[in-house]
């Protein structure tokens, strides 16, 4: 019988080509090489790339981005302050508006501004002395929301400066304010009640001639029943509090009271006052000071509007 033999190599075509592979090793070809310089690279590149990007943004991101960039430029700012007047007379209002103005690229850094001035000339009616100060490259105004306003107190000049401190420098600058005395009495207005009123106590009409000294209230006042005497008091805010002493009599009214002006409606029909309501006590002088004698009674005034 016979046995056929099985042949177990491989076919020659199968076989790689010992000679080309031996030339790829030793002559690779463009392609790739650059294949195999990518594949080797690219991990790494991309690694260093990526580190050196995160690297600049936590850099331009930190304090030392500031410390840096303001040794390299200086920061250098103005401070503009305008007043709506320099001059006012006692108890009138005026404005101040400040500007931040940066002059270097480099803008200008977070800090505080503070407002300063005599307080026994001026006194500050709105707003707040202290600001914060947002950085910036751009100028801007404080506050943002809202003015600083201030009153007069006294007669004579007072100066007002506003100083800028951030942690690379510190400005600032000055204006003067000159506080005129009120002279004589006029039309009062929402700052100063100083002016002629027509009055009530207890359903008995009257004339009030007062003087209002940045809220210290002193005058005259005369009944159309014959009493009359002197004023002494206060205005804080809309409360009108004072004593109406009768000349050398042992009595007073003693007026707890608020004052407004005309309401918009009115306004608008060409009505210009302001008014003033409470309540009026009258005092008796006893040992031991002054007692209360009569509650209950209604007060009223009212005058012309300064525009």
């Amino acid at each position: 019988m016979t046995r056929e033999r099985i042949n177990t190599k491989r076919p020659a075509r199968d076989l790689p080509d010992r000679d080309s592979t031996v030339v790829d090793i030793v002559n690779p070809s463009p392609l790739r090489l650059i294949s195999d310089l990518l594949k080797e690279y690219s991990s790494k590149v991309l690694a260093a790339l990526g580190a050196a990007l995160i690297g600049y943004m936590g850099f331009y991101l930190s304090p030392l981005r500031d410390l840096v960039y303001h040794t390299i430029w200086t920061e250098n700012v103005d401070i503009i302050a305008l007043l709506s007047s320099e001059r006012c007379r006692e108890a009138e209002p005026i404005s101040l508006r400040v500007f931040v103005v940066p002059q270097s690229s480099i803008g200008v850094s977070e800090g505080v501004i503070t407002v300063t001035y005599s307080e026994a000339d001026l006194r500050i009616t709105a707003g707040s002395r202290v600001m914060t100060v947002p950085k910036s490259e751009t100028p801007f105004e404080l506050p943002a929301d809202s003015e600083i306003s201030f009153a007069g107190v006294r007669p004579g000049t007072s100066d007002v400066i506003v100083e800028l401190k951030t942690q690379y420098g510190t400005y600032q600058t000055k204006k003067s304010v000159t506080v005129e005395e009120l002279q004589g009495t006029g039309k009062p207005s929402r700052h100063n009640l100083s002016g002629q009123w027509r009055i009530r106590i207890n359903e008995v009409n009257g004339i009030m001639e007062i003087l209002d000294r940045g809220g210290s209230i002193s005058g005259s006042y005369r009944l159309d029943d014959k009493q009359q005497g002197v004023i002494d008091g206060l205005r804080d805010g809309t409360r009108f509090e004072a004593d109406f002493t009768r000349g050398a009599a042992p009595l007073k009214w003693v007026v707890k009271s608020i004052y407004s002006g005309s309401d918009t409606e009115r306004a608008k029909k060409g009505a210009s006052y302001l008014e003033i309501s409470g309540t009026v006590t009258l005092h008796q002088a006893k040992e031991g000071g002054w007692q209360p004698v009569d509650r209950g009674n209604t007060f009223y005034a009212v005058a012309a509007m300064m525009n």
